[in-house]
């Protein structure tokens, strides 16, 4: 019978699940941890940890993310660029900033968006480009190698920047995602 952790605390645990084949019972070899967010929304995740002792080190962890309030959000995971992007504009629309551009076609841009959409590879109503976890320093630092490459000046660089840090800005006020 598995120990019942004080409130507030989360806890750590092996799956139980039967055998299809056989009807046995059997433990997942595997460490889950159980936790609650700020929100309190509740978290399960399973671990790579081999012992016990590992697995509490790494619950440890995410309860202090969670108090620092850095902990990974339920909807981090499948956020995409493209609902940064949707924030963004949204977001211009409703304070009617002048630099929200119509275009011929009917969609909306700002400064320098163009450029991000293709190099994170959003395109309009079918693929929302790649997800939020993997935008990067590094990324970025390569999109603006690429950029410099074109021969583009520093400062439309700087307003793809301006750009993307106000999508992630948004993103984290609207607690899609958190701050890190």
């Amino acid at each position: 019978m598995a120990k019942r952790g004080k409130y507030g605390f989360g806890r750590i645990y092996q799956p139980k699940y039967r055998d299809k084949t056989t009807g046995e019972l059997r433990i997942c070899s595997k460490y889950y941890i159980q936790y609650y967010d700020q929100n309190g929304c509740q978290h399960r995740e399973p671990t790579e940890a081999a012992t016990e002792r590992e697995a509490r080190g790494i619950l440890a962890t995410r309860l202090a993310q969670v108090q620092a309030g850095t902990a990974p959000h339920i909807t981090e995971k499948s956020m995409r660029y493209g609902d940064l992007r949707k924030l963004l504009l949204d977001d211009y629309r409703a304070e009617r900033n002048k630099s929200l551009q119509h275009l011929a076609n009917g969609q909306e841009t700002v400064k320098g968006l163009t450029k991000l959409d293709e190099f994170f590879q959003f395109k309009e109503g079918t693929d929302q480009g790649m997800k939020v976890s993997a935008i990067t320093r590094e990324l970025f630092d390569q999109f603006i190698t690429a950029r410099r490459a074109e021969g583009v000046s520093d400062a439309t660089i700087s307003n793809s920047a301006k750009a993307l840090r106000r999508m992630l800005s948004l993103g984290v006020e609207a607690g899609k995602i958190s701050k890190r």
